[in-house]
């Protein structure tokens, strides 16, 4: 019998804002307490694997006059030290990256958790199929046209900046489609995207008491600075390149919501997936998606303790059993379980 757990979207980072949480970082102390007592615990060293399902190093949630930090920066910060170490202590560890940690090699991951399995297109196995869930999402998917990074990156860029100058959580993409004006407009194809997009979230930016101007360069790790007013002509064709090259884009803006719309579904898989920040469990679909483990409105339950989700899978030949967890209080709870047969 193998038996696996997962978690998702840790959006580890150096952030250098750590003393004031939400400012550009979502990761805060109690996230990094609460992750560091659950990877110790014996519900997680009594497992055969750890898969962390993307979005682990956090490469994006950056301000733009700061450069983007390296997973080695990343690792060996002080306050992600409890976490480094007790991943650094699991038996295995398997690493599928999402798109905040898209450039990460395996050679990063090798050095920062010695002995760890990259695995870039995810697990595909008889019976089941894990990856992070970004592949087919239009702002925060793999480039249709080559672009180095998608538009969701320099939208996290600018978020990040606005959190770190205002003091505040940074803006999230929920903020740029706030009405149902917008939705419709995006879904619709209507107007240049890109230009929809980012002139939605920098007249946000630009209504704080210390706004993001058009003249400012967002720093690359790879590559020359990008002008902030250059941001959305650069994508502002996205809408027809998708439909040009990977998918539809409505199809491709609608999975930003829910990354299980644009996989296959056939009844012989558990799918579990990360992304959306959201658990969700589905005994109709086999579908199981593991939230998050850093800072959100819900990640307390009503005793006021931290809440987090994770998955587990116990594969035996001919059979996958699969469940949805919920830890809280420093315990593992049953949120759904279910069993599928492997032919």
């Amino acid at each position: 019998m193998t038996k696996r757990i997962y978690i998702s979207d840790l959006h580890l980072t150096t952030q250098r804002s750590f003393a004031q949480p939400g400012a550009w970082g979502w990761t805060d102390a109690q996230d990094i307490a609460t992750l560091a007592t659950f990877l110790r615990s014996p519900t997680v060293r009594g497992c055969d694997e750890v898969v962390l399902v993307g979005d682990i190093f956090d490469q994006w949630l950056c301000p733009i006059d700061v450069p983007p930090p390296s997973v080695a920066e990343i690792a060996s910060a002080a306050h992600n030290r409890p976490v480094m170490e007790a991943l650094r202590d699991l038996r295995k560890v398997v690493y599928v990256p999402g798109n905040h940690d898209m450039r990460v090699t395996a050679a990063d991951v090798t050095a920062a958790i010695p002995g760890a399995r990259f695995m870039p297109d995810g697990i595909h196995e008889p019976g089941l199929r894990v990856e992070h869930g970004h592949r087919n999402c239009l702002f925060n998917g793999p480039d249709p046209t080559n672009r180095p990074y998608p538009i969701g990156y320099y939208l996290t860029r600018l978020s990040a900046t606005g959190g770190n100058r205002n003091g505040k959580q940074p803006h999230t993409l929920q903020t740029i489609i706030d009405n149902p004006g917008k939705v419709i407009e995006l879904l619709s194809g209507q107007g240049r995207l890109g230009e929809v997009v980012v002139g939605a979230l920098l007249r946000t930016l630009g209504a704080e008491p210390h706004p993001v101007g058009l003249d400012e360069m967002i720093l690359m790790p790879d590559a020359a600075p990008v002008k902030v007013g250059d941001v959305a002509s650069m994508f502002a064709t996205l809408y027809s390149d998708w439909n040009d090259g990977p998918g539809h884009a409505r199809d491709a803006i609608r999975n930003e919501l829910e990354p299980w719309y644009s996989l296959p579904w056939p009844a012989t898989e558990v799918v579990i997936l990360g992304h959306t920040h959201s658990k969700v469990s589905d005994p109709r679909t086999r579908y199981l998606n593991v939230g998050d483990w850093c800072g959100a409105a819900w990640k307390y339950d009503a005793d006021g303790a931290p809440t987090r989700h994770f998955a587990t899978t116990e594969q035996t030949p001919g059979q996958v059993a699969y469940a949805l967890h919920r830890w809280t209080a420093g315990e593992p709870r049953v949120v759904w379980s279910d069993k599928l047969a492997v032919h």
